[in-house]
């Protein structure tokens, strides 16, 4: 599987003037069939130190509801157990196809 970086409003072909509300997919998976998959990531390092969920949790579902996106990876690294558990049980109240769109990633 390939990975690419996707188009944001940081890296669009032009600078998007205003604050960046990011908007789209972060990486496209191409598959060997040549099927493309886009991810969008959410989280980054220290993402999970000032320990407000309530506004990761927001800010999910602005990912999952892109239309342009297959798939959100939430990415781990650095969150404590009970805020990884407390991620996953919030994911869990989501609809069907809200909680499909959904992949975890924790690299070390």
């Amino acid at each position: 599987m390939l990975f690419s970086r996707g188009c944001n409003a940081n890296n669009f072909p032009f600078p998007i003037p205003g604050p960046h509300v990011h908007a789209g997919h972060d990486f496209v998976a191409v598959a060997q069939n040549g099927a493309k998959t886009t991810i969008d990531a959410i989280g980054r390092p220290g993402a999970f130190s000032q320990g407000n969920l309530k506004e990761f949790f927001s800010s999910l579902l602005k990912h999952i509801d892109f239309k342009s996106v297959d798939k959100v990876a939430i990415d781990l690294k650095g969150a404590l157990s009970a805020q990884i558990d407390a991620i996953k049980s919030f994911v869990k109240t989501l609809t069907s196809a809200q909680q499909k769109k959904v992949i975890y990633v924790k690299l070390k």
